[in-house]
């Protein structure tokens, strides 16, 4: 098990973008899909503010990884 978190670290560093995007994408698409199935929200209400989620999500992991980093 820790060599896979070895390889998946080192993947992370290695991909820097695809991480953030995916970063992004995961909570951003959980929190539109939440909102349209438990809110009963449309498409266009719930998406922008998922995107928006997902980018404070992302960058809010980004800052927390660089400072406990150092």
């Amino acid at each position: 098990m820790h060599r896979r978190s070895q390889h998946t670290e080192s993947w992370v560093r290695t991909h820097p973008v695809l991480w953030f995007v995916l970063a992004i994408t995961v909570p951003g698409l959980g929190y539109t899909v939440s909102q349209l199935v438990i809110a009963d929200r449309a498409l266009a209400s719930a998406a922008p503010v998922g995107l928006v989620f997902g980018l404070v999500f992302a960058a809010g992991t980004a800052f927390l990884k660089v400072a406990l980093d150092r």
